[in-house]
């Protein structure tokens, strides 16, 4: 007997759900034609558990991917709502929809970044209709992905949480500023927007229920980085501090002058030195904050793994 087969057998019933007879004969019948691979005696056994009890097992199972679904990605779920009523003219079941989206997009795994990954697949996929009223919710969807990967990313060599404190730039003087380094932490992550998603979604998470009434379709440079108290947090960039830091190897040390002169770059030639440098700590205690960058003194060159977590 093979019981990899019995359990595979059996999870397949149990996400599928397929119609069961309530006579265990014709269900015996069943069996042995969806999973031939089953002997007899194991088809029969299978024959024998209620209907019911499978249900129990498929109610539960839905319902978990529907709370998983509804706390990591609230924006795109509370959105999701208001585009399927004006969409369908109905209610969404977010029950429902789990189980739809499992009959082309199954979840075959325990990581829940996986079960994201198949929610935003599915909203790009399979459902023009909400697209073309909604066209932001994929592109959401995958922002909110990031935010899940973040939080569940583990601690790398060097993080926010053991950088120099931002607010200690406040006490510096211009060559002190120019003398540290920084590093783009190992679970930072970039993305190009389409749509102005990081404000709509800060005004969201205030209270879990301000919703827009209009997207804006506007470019958007994101981070999404991890502050010194592990929380996940995403910000916009210029597009050129973007360009610069996306594309730095994971923690790499780099040195602060490279990327004052990508901010100053990026500046008004108008502005005095005093503006661009108070402009310019404002932006790395900013980055740093938000833990798209940890800050590192000279004296931690070559060291970073000493402060690992």
């Amino acid at each position: 007997m093979s019981l990899s087969s019995v359990l595979s057998a059996m999870r397949q019933i149990i996400l599928d759900a397929p119609a069961l007879s309530a006579d265990q004969s014709e269900r015996l019948a069943a069996f042995k034609n969806l999973f031939p691979e089953l002997t007899s005696e194991e088809a029969e056994d299978l024959s024998k558990v209620p209907p019911a009890k499978f249900g129990i097992y498929t109610t539960s199972i839905f319902a978990g991917e529907r709370n998983l679904l509804q706390n990591n990605f609230p924006m795109t779920v509370a959105l999701l709502k208001e585009a399927w009523k004006r969409c369908f003219g109905e209610e969404l079941s977010l029950f429902k929809f789990a189980k739809e989206m499992h009959r082309v997009k199954p979840w075959t795994s325990t990581a829940s970044t996986l079960l994201g990954r198949n929610f935003v697949e599915y909203l790009r996929d399979y459902l023009p209709q909400v697209l073309q009223d909604s066209p932001f919710l994929a592109e959401l969807a995958e922002l909110e992905l990031f935010i899940r990967k973040v939080r569940k990313q583990r601690n790398g060599a060097f993080e926010a949480c053991n950088g120099l404190a931002p607010e200690n730039l406040a006490e510096m003087t211009v060559e002190m500023v120019m003398e540290l380094e920084f590093i783009v932490p190992k679970c930072a992550l970039f993305k190009q927007l389409g749509y102005d998603l990081i404000s709509i979604r800060h005004e969201f998470m205030k209270d879990g229920s301000a919703l827009p009434d209009h997207v804006p379709a506007t470019p958007t440079a994101a981070a999404v980085g991890r502050n010194r108290e592990g929380h996940p947090r995403c910000i916009a960039l210029s597009q050129e501090i973007y360009s610069y830091l996306s594309v730095r190897e994971k923690e790499k040390q780099q040195p602060i002058e490279e990327l004052a002169e990508v901010y100053v770059g990026s500046q008004p030639p108008s502005l005095s030195e005093e503006e661009l440098f108070s402009g310019f700590i404002a932006e790395v205690v900013r980055l740093a904050h938000n833990g798209v960058i940890a800050l590192l003194e000279k004296k931690e060159v070559g060291q970073p793994s000493s402060h690992g977590s």
